[in-house]
């Protein structure tokens, strides 16, 4: 096992509460892994060398300036080229040791009138992989599905990698589904750079495994670019949530916006780390970062940083937390009408999961979501 360092905040904070990074353990070995992929015929599926693919990447943002000096200072946790969540380790770590890389293409002006599903099965004790890439051509439409599922006892380690490029006026979703098994370590890192007036949404449905370290950096280079974070969670027995959202926004009238909202219960822990970044020249920009945490017992952790970074005055930012129980008024009255307190806290998280897993474009998704939300809490 090799120990390697994620979810690094691009600019350290008092360190009491050991919230600037995360350290993990890594398989030395794993498995390639075998999705089920149904793609409608307009997009094009490759394999590339993860080599072929960065290069791919430098030449769509050889425009995008390159980091040399933040705010004053080298960017010390900011030394990738081409930007992801978890950061340069995790991708140093998969460049060792996995070279194979699926590209999903949708070409310009395609309007995918259905989304791209992969399917993941994780089977077994195994250590799986996968890194993929998706470009969007200049006007294009698409929504990708990501389903990682197992059985609930299934464990090991899933380590995935999603890179996304979004072309002039072209909207991109990406849907992240986590039903991994008990025994599951996931690592889920993504990263996209964004051009003039593309949209990109990320939406996260963080339900499985035993830990989840998952990070996504957009670089929004061009005038105009849109990018949005969906995120829901529900932690409980134990499970760990690590979590790393950071954007630059380097050009004019850019737009970010991350939603966060999950359940505590059953010695869950979780950190968020939220980071909206206005960057020199981004004027006429806004940015607002929300969390919201139910907390259902007394031995659960959260931990909440949210920062607000600007080079450039002429920009409007906010961010904000909430955290807390079930108002006592709540359950009364949930009890005076025969609902006890597990039904309760299972309605009341359910409640703020189904608004984004009915926003999915697949009813068996949003049936084994539903499924795994009530087994969570018989």
């Amino acid at each position: 096992m090799g120990n390697i360092t994620v979810n690094r905040l691009p600019v350290p904070t008092w360190n009491t509460l050991r919230i600037n990074s995360a350290r993990v353990q890594v398989a030395d070995g794993f498995e390639k892994t075998a999705p089920v992929i149904t793609a409608p015929a307009a997009v094009k599926i490759s394999e590339m060398t993860a080599k072929a693919v960065s290069g791919l990447f430098e030449e769509k943002t050889s425009q995008v300036p390159r980091e040399s000096v933040v705010a004053g200072k080298q960017p010390v946790y900011l030394e990738q080229r081409l930007v992801t969540g978890l950061g340069a380790d995790y991708t140093d770590y998969l460049d060792s040791h996995m070279d194979s890389v699926t590209l999903f293409d949708v070409p310009a002006g395609t309007e995918l009138a259905e989304p791209v599903i992969i399917t993941l099965d994780l089977k077994g004790e195994k250590d799986f992989a996968e890194r993929c890439a998706i470009t969007v051509g200049d006007g294009a439409k698409a929504v990708f599905l990501f389903v990682r599922d197992s059985e609930k006892e299934a464990g090991g380690q899933l380590l995935s990698e999603i890179r996304v490029f979004a072309g002039k006026n072209a909207d991109v979703r990406v849907i992240d589904v986590n039903l991994a098994g008990n025994g599951f370590m996931v690592l889920d890192d993504y990263g996209a750079y964004l051009d003039e007036k593309a949209g990109f949404e990320l939406s996260q449905l963080l339900l499985g495994g035993r830990k989840t370290y998952t990070g996504c950096r957009t670089d929004q280079f061009g005038n105009g670019s849109r990018f949005t974070i969906n995120t829901g969670y529900l932690a409980e027995n134990s499970q760990e949530l690590d979590i790393n959202y950071h954007t630059f926004q380097r050009a004019k009238n850019t737009e970010s916006n991350i939603n966060v909202k999950g359940s505590l219960r059953s010695g869950a822990a979780k950190t968020f780390r939220g980071t909206i970044d206005f960057r020199r020249g981004s004027a006429g920009s806004t940015g607002d970062e929300q969390e919201d945490v139910l907390l259902f017992d007394d031995d659960v952790v959260n931990r909440t940083i949210p920062v607000i970074l600007t080079e450039e005055e002429d920009v409007k930012g906010r961010h904000g937390g909430s955290m807390g129980n079930l108002a006592k008024d709540m359950l009364f009255y949930m009890g005076t009408r025969g609902i006890d307190k597990t039904q309760a806290e299972m309605l009341v998280t359910k409640g703020r999961l189904v608004k984004l897993a009915s926003s999915i474009p697949h009813e068996e998704t949003i049936g084994r979501i539903n499924g795994f939300i009530r087994e969570a809490f018989k």
